[in-house]
């Protein structure tokens, strides 16, 4: 589906907790019309990627996704997905004592080689006993505790969802009835054997909610966030985005959409409006942020003229002092040199003269006697009266 909106990653909503169980009323299925078109892509999208596929194949620089899947990447998945008619995988939880299999730490990890080597015997011999009355699809270690050895495990068969609910108690009686006649799996090596009467089959109705944690292409960690829905006797998996959840994630002006990390908000952007916030639930004003952004650039050029002016006005006067100072220092140099050529010029008609008045000179004049010629002769005209 092709849109003109823009969409960019704001915030990742926190996803449920794994293994939560959504009770959703099958009245949904016909209270409601579901969208075909949301549902899964009739063929794959291919878009531009830079890097890997993560479901789907790279043909050339685009990723082709597989169906229900999309993205630039095909990291998301659809929000509301259709595994196709036929059964539908069920579980019941079962939990048996075994008495000829000594327990160790070893057991309860599952890294080991003892825990690796049991698990396989015992979905071996489990499967041979329960294959008897269901259709044993796998069987599910949950947890190995102390006690002789306390097996709690899943035992994984298919119903039909026409009669779901019928079928899924027949299995559950079935199975509680085989491990109560017998104390042993068949064979007559590696069979187990446990005590009858500390086995429990837990009895409930088929959990609907729970149908899509066993769907084969949702990818084992997104399914935590699929719901079942039986839509007229059909299997409809739901994820927190569509609004058939009671766990609808509500993105307002923005699209949800699933990954392996959970249900994300991606905002849209439109002419007028950007929207934030974790469900995009704030709208800001293009025009407001534009103007706003205007008026600050415009109070920052102002103040960056005032500021040039000030130093240019300081810069002036500076200069103007700095001219006076050096003609103040010149005219004081000048002064001091006229005054010191005067200095001589006295000094050399005083001696010349052979005497100088004690009242005529400077307190602070010093002759310097040892540079005056001796030898020079001195002419002097003669002096003429006018009468």
């Amino acid at each position: 589906m092709t849109t003109s909106n823009q969409y960019s990653t704001t915030i990742t909503v926190s996803p449920l907790p794994p293994g939560k169980v959504t009770t959703i009323p099958n009245s949904i299925a016909t209270t409601k019309a579901l969208s075909t078109s949301n549902t899964y892509s009739i063929s794959p999208s291919t878009v531009t990627t830079a890097g890997s596929c993560a479901y789907g194949y790279l043909s050339g620089s685009n990723c082709v996704c597989k169906e229900n899947f999309h993205g630039s990447k095909c990291d998301l998945i659809s929000n509301e997905v259709r595994p196709g008619e036929g059964p539908v995988v069920v579980k019941v939880k079962v939990t048996i004592v075994v008495v000829n299999v000594k327990y160790s730490s070893e057991l309860s990890d599952k890294k080991s080689s003892e825990y690796i080597d049991f698990e396989k015997r015992f979905k071996e011999e489990m499967c041979k006993l329960y294959s008897d009355v269901v259709v044993c699809i796998d069987i599910r270690i949950i947890s190995v505790k102390q006690g002789s050895v306390v097996v709690e495990h899943e035992v994984l068969t298919n119903v039909s969802l026409t009669n779901g609910n019928e079928q899924y108690y027949k299995a559950v009686r079935d199975i509680n009835n085989t491990l109560s006649r017998t104390n042993s799996t068949p064979g007559e090596t590696g069979f187990l054997e446990f005590d009858v009467s500390r086995t429990q089959v837990q009895e409930s109705k088929l959990d609907f909610a729970g149908l899509c944690s066993e769907v084969d292409f949702i990818p084992e960690d997104m399914r935590q966030y699929f719901y079942g829905v039986n839509e007229s006797n059909r299997l409809l998996c739901v994820s927190n985005c569509s609004s058939f959840n009671p766990e609808f994630v509500n993105c307002n002006e923005g699209q949800c959409s699933i990954s392996k990390t959970g249900p994300h908000c991606y905002c849209k952007t439109s002419g007028e409006f950007w929207y934030t916030g974790d469900r995009c639930e704030n709208s800001v004003s293009k025009a407001g942020v534009i103007a706003g952004v205007t008026i600050g650039l415009a109070v920052l050029l102002l103040i960056f003229i005032v500021v040039v002016v000030k130093l240019i006005r300081r810069r002036g006067k500076t200069g103007k002092e700095t001219l006076v100072d050096n003609e103040h220092h010149w005219y004081n140099a000048w002064e001091g040199e006229n005054f010191e050529k005067g200095q001589n010029r006295n000094s050399a008609s005083n001696s010349n003269n052979g005497s100088q008045s004690s009242n005529s000179g400077n307190r602070e004049f010093r002759p310097a006697l040892h540079k005056v010629n001796t030898d020079v002769k001195i002419r002097t005209g003669r002096a003429k009266v006018t009468h």
